[in-house]
């Protein structure tokens, strides 16, 4: 889960909108269903396959291998991954998501004609737990970061590590704190399609690796208000994370296309070796 700047709305907004899933709802599943449109449009879909070519490229993942998404959402990466010929375990903990992406699956195979290599899981990525399985482990579109408790956010990235085998690398891409100051607005308001307001306050707090987040839905009078605080990483932050949970030869860019990383970079991605 999480978001990204290609949610559909506009891409100036997408400082506001890169907080999904986080805090005391993230396991909420209403929150899933009412910001599901806002966070998962077409686009989102439509830019998944470009983002996994260029994940695979960035990792030098050999076709065919076994790749973990972890926090898949509705699989707007894991299908495109099935296409192009890897075994794919997607975890998220959303039911409504993991119903959604088996329905995707089975459309999929069978426009087709043969099954595609997805196996779901519905586990809190914390826990989820297959040492040595994997060539590629992917967190997306904002996915790490999702608890106050600092170790909570270690056990997540420990898991990408641990889930790997010798030699597989892992993609986690996010925003970085030092773009996220750039025109900072504490307060942004969104007409989404279908006439729903929605309204996102924020606060930075504790030097920038945190923020306060609340998003408001608002429509026909009635108002659902959900708290999406989340953990902010600097690239350095990242880059020591990373590094204290195992992982070598980080490397660190500005975009999937693999540019340098600086404050007007809108992702923060890092490739991660695991050597032992």
């Amino acid at each position: 889960m999480g978001l990204d700047p290609h949610i559909g709305v506009h891409v100036s907004l997408f400082s506001a909108f890169v907080y999904a899933g986080a805090m005391t709802d993230c396991y909420d599943d209403e929150l899933w269903s009412v910001a599901r449109n806002c966070m998962f449009p077409p686009s989102s879909f439509e830019a998944g396959p470009a983002e996994v070519a260029a994940c695979l490229r960035l990792s030098q993942t050999a076709r065919g291998s076994d790749v973990l998404d972890l926090a898949c959402g509705p699989g707007r990466h894991t299908i495109p991954l099935a296409r192009a010929g890897y075994r794919v375990t997607g975890v998220d903990y959303s039911g409504s998501y993991l119903d959604e992406l088996r329905h995707r699956v089975d459309a999929e195979a069978k426009r087709r004609g043969r099954p595609l290599d997805v196996e779901l899981v519905h586990s809190d990525m914390r826990e989820f737990s297959r040492p040595g399985s994997f060539d590629l482990a992917l967190s997306l579109y904002h996915s790490l970061g999702y608890f106050r408790d600092e170790d909570d956010n270690r056990r997540v990235i420990r898991v990408l590590h641990d889930s790997l085998r010798k030699g597989g690398d892992a993609v986690v891409q996010l925003v970085g704190a030092e773009s996220l100051k750039e025109g900072f607005r504490p307060q942004i308001s969104v007409d989404l399609d279908d006439g729903t307001q929605l309204i996102q306050r924020r606060e930075p707090r504790e030097d920038w690796s945190w923020m306060e987040v609340s998003w408001t839905f608002v429509r026909d009078g009635d108002e659902r208000s959900f708290d999406l605080s989340h953990r902010i990483y600097s690239a350095s932050e990242l880059h020591e994370e990373l590094s204290a949970a195992g992982f070598s030869d980080i490397a660190l860019y500005g975009g999937f296309d693999g540019r340098p990383y600086d404050r007007r970079s809108d992702k923060l991605v890092a490739v991660a070796h695991r050597t032992s």
